[in-house]
């Protein structure tokens, strides 16, 4: 007896809807996952800085000036950080709970729903599939992130060097392949 389970929404659909549904906090996670990965990105460049500024002058002043410019980073880019895991996280559980409000719509539908289906099927689907929405707007937010810090970085490594920049956006997907 082949039982008949309505389906969420699945795919892409189901992601852009989801998306749409944590508009604002997807946008603030991925500005604050953004400014993560470009400050993270900043840290060697200061620590440059701090050695041909600060250290190889000997000026004690500079030197204290640039430790606390580095404070100054580590503490915005951990604010982001944890500002933008929490919002990641509301945003995911966001989608997960738009996602369950959908499938119990449309089970509680007068005549839709589900037809003839097991009680642990209709849990299932409530939890664990609309969980995978979730996590697919989660994993949306990260990518802002990581796609940021691909660009600051290979801007950071040709302005330092076009040849050292060119050698490691170019090998560097020839080795991931390679691997």
């Amino acid at each position: 007896m082949p039982t008949e389970l309505v389906k969420p929404p699945t795919g892409p659909s189901a992601l852009r809807l989801a998306l749409r549904s944590q508009r604002r906090n997807v946008r603030v996670g991925g500005a604050l996952f953004a400014t993560h990965q470009t400050l993270e990105l900043l840290v060697p460049v200061v620590i440059g800085a701090v050695i041909d500024r600060a250290i190889a002058t000997g000026d004690t002043a500079s030197i204290v000036r640039w430790m606390a410019v580095l404070v100054v980073l580590f503490a915005c880019l951990s604010a982001a950080g944890c500002a933008g895991l929490y919002v990641e996280e509301k945003a995911a559980t966001g989608a997960g709970h738009w996602a369950r409000m959908r499938v119990a719509e449309r089970v509680l539908a007068p005549g839709g729903g589900v037809t003839s289906a097991l009680t642990g099927q209709v849990v299932s689907l409530s939890t664990v599939e609309t969980a995978r929405i979730g996590e697919g707007v989660g994993a949306v937010i990260l990518g802002v992130g990581a796609v940021t810090g691909l660009v600051v970085g290979a801007a950071v490594l040709f302005a330092t060097s076009v040849p050292i920049g060119l050698a490691v956006v170019l090998g560097v997907p020839v080795v991931m392949v390679l691997v």
